[in-house]
C-alpha cells in the first residue's frame, strides 16, 4: 500500500442529508503523535472503504442501514498540530451533536477522540467511557506532549472523570502508571485482558451495569485493544488481546445506552491486504467498518 492520500469517500449507506440523520460519521486522519508506526492518518479512508464490502441487511438483528438515516459530514483539515485538530472536531461535530445525532468518529490515532468526548460530556450529564484500548494510556504527558495518543485515557478522565472512565483489554502499562493506577480508583481486573478472556466479557459488562446502571455511554474503541490475530493493522501491536466477538458482545450489551462511538488507530500500510500498487483496505479496517455498522443497528434497534 502506498502513502498516497486517497481521494475522498463516504461511509456505506451514509446518504442521508445531515438535517434528516440519526447517526453522523466524521473522520479525523491525524497521527502527528503515533509513537511506532505512522498510517493511521489513512484509517478513516480505510475504514469507509471497507464499509462497501458487506451486505446491508445485518440478519441477526433484523434490520437493514439502507433504512437507517445516516450522513457523513467527512473529514478534518489534515493538520499537524493538535490544537488545529481540536478545533475541527469541535467545529465540524458541535451542530451535529447538538441536534441528537449519534457521532462515529474514525481516526486517525486515539487522541482523536478527546474533543469528541468534550462536546458528548457537555450533551450527556455523567457520560461514561468505556474505553478499549491495548494499552493504558495514562502519562500526562509522552515526549513532553499532553495530547499524545499515549495519554488519551488521562485526557478522557479529566473530561467526564477518572470514576466515569472504565479500559477494557490493557496489557501494557508503564512503570509510571502502574504506580500511579494503583494510588487511582482505576480498577486492574476490568482492564486486564487474561481475565476478560478468561471469565468473558460478561464480567466487564456486569461491573459496567452495577457501576453505572442509567449513564449514557461512549464507546472508545482502539483497534490495538483486539489481539492483533485479528487487527493486525494497527500502529502499536500488542500481543494477547480481546476477540471481535468480545467486541461485538459488548456493543450488543451497552447499546440501549450507547450515545456514540469513536474507532481508532486502524493503521492501513500494516494491514493485510493484496499486493498491489493501489490503495486497498485490509481485515482491520473491515473490521473496524463491521463494528461500526453492528453499533449503529444496535443503538436503532433500542430505540424502536
Amino acid at each position: 500500500m502506498n502513502g498516497d492520500k486517497p481521494a475522498p469517500l463516504f461511509f456505506a449507506d451514509a446518504d442521508s442529508a445531515p438535517d434528516q440523520s440519526d447517526f453522523f460519521v466524521i473522520g479525523a486522519p491525524y497521527d502527528s503523535s503515533s509513537s511506532y508506526r505512522k498510517g493511521a492518518a489513512l484509517g478513516p479512508w480505510a475504514i469507509r472503504e471497507a464499509s462497501y464490502n458487506f451486505e446491508t441487511l445485518i440478519f441477526e438483528h433484523d434490520i437493514d442501514l439502507a433504512n437507517l438515516r445516516i450522513c457523513d459530514i467527512g473529514d478534518t483539515p489534515t493538520v499537524g498540530d493538535y490544537q488545529e485538530l481540536e478545533d475541527a472536531v469541535k467545529e465540524l461535530a458541535g451542530d451535529a451533536i447538538s441536534d441528537g445525532l449519534v457521532p462515529i468518529l474514525l481516526g486517525g490515532e486515539h487522541s482523536v477522540c478527546v474533543p469528541l468526548i468534550e462536546l458528548m460530556a457537555k450533551e450527556h450529564t455523567g457520560l461514561v467511557v468505556v474505553i478499549i484500548d491495548a494499552h493504558l494510556d495514562y502519562r500526562d504527558h509522552y515526549l513532553g506532549d499532553k495530547n499524545s495518543h499515549a495519554c488519551t485515557h488521562r485526557r478522557i478522565a479529566d473530561v467526564v472523570g477518572q470514576q466515569n472512565c472504565m479500559s477494557l483489554g490493557v496489557r501494557s502499562i508503564s512503570p509510571e502508571e502502574w504506580i500511579e493506577m494503583k494510588a487511582s480508583t482505576i480498577d486492574p481486573i476490568y482492564m486486564d485482558a487474561f481475565t476478560l478472556r478468561k471469565e468473558g466479557m460478561k464480567l466487564a459488562i456486569q461491573e459496567i451495569e452495577r457501576r453505572w446502571p442509567d449513564s449514557k455511554i461512549h464507546l472508545s474503541l482502539d483497534i490495538d485493544g483486539i489481539d492483533p490475530s485479528f487487527a493486525p493493522g494497527t500502529g502499536t501491536p500488542e500481543p494477547f488481546g480481546l476477540d471481535p466477538l468480545d467486541i461485538k458482545e459488548l456493543i450488543n450489551a451497552l447499546g440501549s445506552r450507547l450515545v456514540g462511538m469513536d474507532i481508532t488507530e486502524v493503521c492501513p500500510p500494516f494491514d493485510n491486504h493484496p499486493v498491489s500498487e493501489q490503495l486497498q483496505s485490509g481485515n482491520t479496517a473491515a473490521l473496524a467498518a463491521r463494528l461500526v455498522r453492528e453499533a449503529m443497528v444496535v443503538i436503532q434497534k433500542n430505540r424502536n
